[in-house]
């Protein structure tokens, strides 16, 4: 994004905030090849260790699944590994099911063990 692209998201969330009872910013919206609209979630982060797992803030979670609730569109979460180049994916409703999801350490992301997510390349 160059400097104007910046100044003007800057800009619309100062203008937009507080105008919504909730507001999120999501990375992708397309529709598939088999005719179905969804939202992605890119992240591009290490592997969290003991045990092999991905994740993501828990706001971020729940916004999703409201997103969801309220529209009906799901999002896909897609992780790439910067140093393996791997790529794992799976829906964030899937995941949020899963009974041994857990918190990283300092409590700012939730965790789902890798068996969880499809590997999608790599």
């Amino acid at each position: 994004m160059n400097n104007r692209g910046q100044e003007g998201h800057d800009w619309s969330y100062e203008f937009l905030h507080g105008r919504f009872k909730s507001m999120q910013q999501l990375d992708w919206i397309g529709e598939s090849t088999s005719g179905e609209w969804m939202a992605v979630e890119v992240k591009n982060q290490e592997r969290y260790t003991d045990p092999d797992a991905h994740g993501l803030p828990h706001k971020q979670i729940y916004l999703r699944l409201k997103l969801q609730e309220g529209l009906g569109l799901r999002t896909y979460l897609l992780i790439r590994e910067p140093d393996t180049e791997k790529v794992f994916g799976q829906w964030i409703d899937v995941l949020d099911r899963a009974t041994d999801q857990f918190f990283s350490p300092n409590r700012r992301r939730v965790l789902y063990p890798l068996r969880h997510f499809k590997l999608l390349y790599g």
